[in-house]
């Protein structure tokens, strides 16, 4: 397997550690598509950008790729209760501060030959979608990874 594999099975392991009882979701570039099952407590892996740093060490080539994780989870309450949104949106930051810990305390995702380092650009706040019956809540946010490939 390819650096760029590697690369994308870790981030999705580390998600699954970090959120043991979310579900990952099937389709998280259309998240219409997937099942409220999914979406009432789920995860999933965008691939986003990825660049040449125009760095080279030695013969191997430093190249960055932005990966974006995205949680979700059903919202709770009707319309005027507040502090049951309120707990949804919550539990949301919660989760999405659980992955940006983990990823900033063990940068390299355990393979240090490889990825060379890990940061969290930003997210881009709490979002809604209509399922079938229910409503749901999403945070979609971006983590930079830099790793080296060897030319030769």
């Amino acid at each position: 397997m390819s650096i760029i594999s590697n690369l994308y099975d870790q981030v999705v392991t580390r998600v699954e550690t970090v959120l043991p009882n979310h579900k990952r979701l099937a389709d998280p570039y259309f998240l219409e598509k997937n099942t409220d099952a999914a979406k009432r407590k789920g995860f999933g892996i965008k691939i986003g950008p990825g660049l040449n740093t125009e760095e080279q060490l030695s013969c191997d080539i430093i190249m960055s790729q932005t990966i974006s994780i995205i949680v979700a989870r059903m919202s709770t309450g009707r319309e005027l209760e507040i502090e049951k949104k309120a707990d949804t949106e919550k539990l949301l930051l919660e989760d999405f501060w659980s992955i940006i810990q983990d990823f900033e305390t063990d940068p390299p995702l355990g393979d240090s030959q490889i990825i060379i380092a890990s940061s969290f650009n930003g997210h881009n706040g709490i979002e809604s979608i209509r399922g079938a019956k229910d409503n749901f809540l999403f945070l979609e946010g971006s983590f930079n990874f830099r790793f080296r490939k060897d030319l030769n």
